[in-house]
């Protein structure tokens, strides 16, 4: 079920501040030299978010990738989603691939290969 949003408070952030973080966002999956745009070719509604790699001293660092999706209204995101695998690598490598495969589930669209699932490194 989906439920409505609830406001809990605001930040203090001007529309042109937000307008950055969102351009900024959407250049990680989509600009040239983004973090994240590898994971992202060929994905039929587009997505903004951030990679994350989490330094970790006893192991591998954590992997994050937080987003959001504009199938809809690229003003007003479809569903948010974060993706955090604890020991696993760099956030583009491991978990912005998982965020792909939960978007192409949700949409119903084709379903890519994960790295490890072709014999490839994540």
């Amino acid at each position: 079920p989906v439920t409505a949003p609830v406001e809990s408070g605001k930040l203090p952030v001007t529309a042109e501040h937000l307008q950055t973080i969102k351009e900024a966002l959407h250049d990680v999956t989509s600009a040239p030299g983004g973090t994240a745009v590898n994971r992202f070719v060929g994905l039929s509604v587009p997505v903004a978010g951030k990679t994350g790699t989490a330094e970790n001293a006893l192991e591998e660092p954590h992997s994050w990738f937080a987003g959001y999706t504009m199938a809809g209204d690229p003003i007003h995101p479809d569903i948010v989603i974060v993706v955090l695998v604890e020991n696993a690598g760099e956030g583009t490598s491991v978990a912005a691939p998982i965020f792909r495969r939960i978007v192409e589930k949700y949409f119903e669209l084709p379903i890519t290969p994960l790295p490890w699932e072709t014999g490839g490194n994540p």
